[in-house]
């Protein structure tokens, strides 16, 4: 039991150990032909990318869990409420809503603090009503 115990308490050292190596053999790859800050554009557009697949997995588990909870609702309704609670498919459903809103989230906050997208905002005198 011990040794579970040492095992479970190092893995958090051993994944940054390994993210580690992993993130300098990256680099080390790309080092011999482009600079120190080449190697950090390539380690930056794989991370972006990492955070994509991310974002795409929870909007696909979020629809899913939006099915199942519409899934459980319909059988509460059937069931009058006894056997399957309501509650069971609201917080399916709730959190389904949430993963699906996630790519829009993380959009909004991304333009918010870097700045992209979005422009000036318009004020009253831009709009033309002819």
């Amino acid at each position: 039991m011990p040794k579970m115990l040492s095992v479970i308490t190092a893995f958090p050292t051993r994944l940054m150990v390994g993210a580690a190596v992993a993130i300098s053999s990256i680099g080390a790859s790309t080092a011999n032909a482009a600079g120190i800050g080449d190697v950090a554009t390539d380690v930056k557009g794989q991370l972006q990318g990492i955070g994509d697949l991310v974002v795409a997995g929870a909007f696909l588990g979020g629809l899913v869990l939006m099915g199942a909870g519409l899934v459980r609702l319909k059988a509460a309704a059937d069931a009058g409420g006894v056997q399957v609670k309501y509650s069971e498919g609201l917080w399916r459903l709730g959190v389904g809503g949430g993963l699906v809103a996630l790519p829009a989230i993380t959009g909004v906050g991304a333009d918010t603090i870097f700045g992209e997208g979005g422009g000036e905002a318009a004020s009253i005198g831009d709009i033309d009503i002819d």
